[in-house]
């Protein structure tokens, strides 16, 4: 089950960014994964839900974008080898 990453409070409202980017600071300190930025984090969760078939228009309500756009443009990037790639693009044309 995924769970929802809820950066709005109760009343639509945003919390502060700074507020956000030191809380994963914090956590991603106390795991032990290297420093990477709060945008990079975005990206690679956007990116995971795009991946793994979640509908752009959940992944839109998660991260607030009103578009697809900026979604697709900005966050959406391949995280498959080229084997991969190349094994899913001859299994999406086999007859």
């Amino acid at each position: 089950m995924v769970q929802k990453l809820e950066l709005r409070r109760p009343d639509g409202s945003w919390y502060p960014a700074r507020r956000e980017a030191t809380r994963i600071r914090k956590y991603r300190d106390y795991i032990h994964i290297f420093s990477k930025s709060i945008q990079k984090i975005r990206k690679a969760y956007i990116s995971s839900l795009l991946d793994g078939c979640i509908n752009i228009n959940e992944i839109q309500k998660q991260v607030g974008h009103m578009d697809e756009r900026p979604t697709l443009k900005n966050y959406c990037f391949n995280q498959k080898t080229s084997v991969e790639n190349e094994n899913n693009m001859e299994k999406s044309l086999a007859v």
